[in-house]
């Protein structure tokens, strides 16, 4: 059974248009908290300062909420949580540990075919958050990547609050990363998700892995080490060796934003 397959519906999603690219299935959960915002002040008549301030401690908020581009996923499930509503974040979660499990894709693959970074799955495990628009992004990747009977346990594992499947426990689930291929046939690009991308299984990484981790070249993961500028590393006689929570916490440490709500 292929593990994408287009003639199936996504979860919650109508069905794929054939020929339709990953793209054009992507939600826009920023339009909707538009939508929803106004939609409250529309029904309990709260003035748009008092409501900013109220809920994210901003009185402009809402004046700004009609030209923003971009919001934290924290931010979105503050202002969720206002409302009454349901927030993004525990889902989108669950959901994407239902997909790993379901599919036995691995992290890092996730990661690198969805941002770019192998440390992504970390990062929203261990913090909870991220950008909207790359959660509309994972999403669509979830639900083109999994096939029909994949995509129907991953839903009856969310309806369940992330559950572990039967079918999964079962082995009756088919997963992609063993479908038709032995190992020795895995293609460079997943051999490397699978194995240098997720060296992090082992507690100490050398500078080659370590940087695999983080998305940089060695040669500039010793530059960071020799300016004092990178993650903590250990001396073990001649080797350093990186541990893998230091990188985590050094990347997240880096991470970047002009206001909070974007």
């Amino acid at each position: 059974m292929s593990c994408a397959d287009s003639s199936a519906p996504p979860v919650g999603q109508a069905h794929p248009v054939p020929g339709k690219t990953e793209t054009e299935f992507v939600t826009d959960l920023l339009a909707d908290i538009r939508d929803k915002v106004a939609a409250y002040l529309a029904r309990t008549g709260m003035p748009e300062r008092e409501f900013g301030k109220l809920a994210l401690g901003r009185a402009d908020f809402v004046a700004q909420l009609a030209v923003q581009r971009r919001m934290t996923l924290d931010t979105a499930d503050r202002l969720l949580r206002f409302m009454g509503e349901a927030p993004i974040g525990p889902e989108f979660v669950r959901e994407v540990e239902a997909f790993l499990e379901v599919t036995g894709i691995r992290p890092a693959r996730l990661g690198i075919d969805t941002t770019g970074a192998p440390w992504f799955v970390d990062v929203i495990r261990t913090r909870g958050t991220t950008r909207l628009g790359t959660v509309d992004l994972v999403r669509a990747h979830i639900r083109r990547t999994a096939n029909t009977t994949q995509r129907t346990v991953i839903e009856g594992m969310l309806d369940d609050g992330g559950q572990r499947s039967s079918a999964v426990a079962a082995g009756a689930v088919p997963q992609c990363e063993s479908e038709g291929v032995e190992d020795s046939e895995v293609s460079g690009a997943d051999a490397d998700a699978e194995g240098p991308s997720e060296p992090h299984r082992r507690e100490f990484l050398n500078t080659d892995e370590a940087a695999t981790v983080l998305g940089v070249s060695p040669k500039m993961l010793s530059r960071f080490r020799a300016a004092g500028t990178g993650p903590a590393y250990h001396r073990f006689g001649y080797k350093v060796a990186y541990a893998y929570t230091d990188l985590l916490s050094w990347a997240l440490s880096r991470r970047q934003t002009t206001r909070e709500s974007e």
